[in-house]
């Protein structure tokens, strides 16, 4: 500690700044509206808006990438028989537009721009801020699970069940699988799966996989949803929060 000794010590931590949450909501509502607007501009083009989004995924030698993909953009306006609805949205959840209604209702889709710019203008005059309280709160109270008390030996377990008696889950089989004409063939090698390793399977949940089937490399995955398949579930080892979603696909629709 000799050389140390000739400097002048002292003991730091980072204070971090702590927004007002209530300016918190209403930034994370706008940002999305203005992202609607580009969805809107889009759609008047007949066609659909994207982002790009990185995420991890594991090849045909069960190795894992970071990759991007584009995204859609799901929008918050919709055709019904009525005309065409708007809705105004927190995250996945719609917010209430008062005691009664939630979405408003326009004739053209053209008319949705300017449904969403008094969507803008009520939450920077804090119009919102009750709903938006609410609607945090109940996802904050779901966020309180500690992640690392999830046991997924369980999850594995809950998998395994899922894909191999087809039950406790929903299947979707892609296109490029349906093109096959061989579905059962596909399903049944789905069910029957159990090569998973350190490389396809780092974390133990036996939720992925990979064989091949008529020249084609098969991937079949699992999501877990809650109930209503609006948003991710929390907890996948609980199947009181979770739904499950099964999805087999061809190597390149990845």
């Amino acid at each position: 500690m000799a050389f140390l000794s000739k400097l002048t010590l002292t003991k730091f931590k980072r204070s971090q700044t702590h927004q007002d949450p209530v300016l918190d909501r209403r930034a994370k509502v706008l940002n999305a509206l203005a992202q609607q607007r580009d969805v809107l501009n889009a759609a008047l083009e007949g066609r659909e808006h994207t982002v790009k989004s990185a995420k991890w995924a594991n090849d045909e030698h069960g190795n894992r990438h970071r990759i991007e993909k584009d995204k859609i953009v799901r929008p918050w306006f919709f055709k019904e028989a009525q005309g065409w609805l708007v809705q105004l949205k927190y995250g996945a959840r719609i917010v209430p537009l008062d005691t009664e209604h939630n979405a408003v209702v326009v004739p053209a889709l053209n008319d949705v721009a300017e449904v969403l710019d008094v969507f803008e203008k009520a939450p920077r005059a804090g119009e919102f801020d009750k709903s938006l309280s609410v609607l945090a709160q109940r996802k904050t109270k779901s966020a309180e699970i500690d992640l690392k008390s999830i046991d997924t030996t369980v999850i594995a377990s809950l998998n395994d069940t899922a894909r191999r008696t087809l039950t406790g889950c929903r299947v979707h089989m892609t296109p490029g699988i349906q093109a096959l004409y061989q579905t059962n063939a596909i399903i049944t090698r789905v069910q029957a799966y159990s090569d998973f390793n350190e490389r396809n399977d780092p974390y133990g949940e036996h939720d992925f996989g990979s064989f091949e089937f008529c020249g084609e490399t098969v991937f079949w995955k699992f999501d877990y949803y809650d109930l209503d398949y609006s948003m991710r579930s929390l907890d996948p080892s609980d199947l009181t929060i979770t739904a499950r979603m099964l999805t087999v696909m061809l190597g390149d629709e990845y």
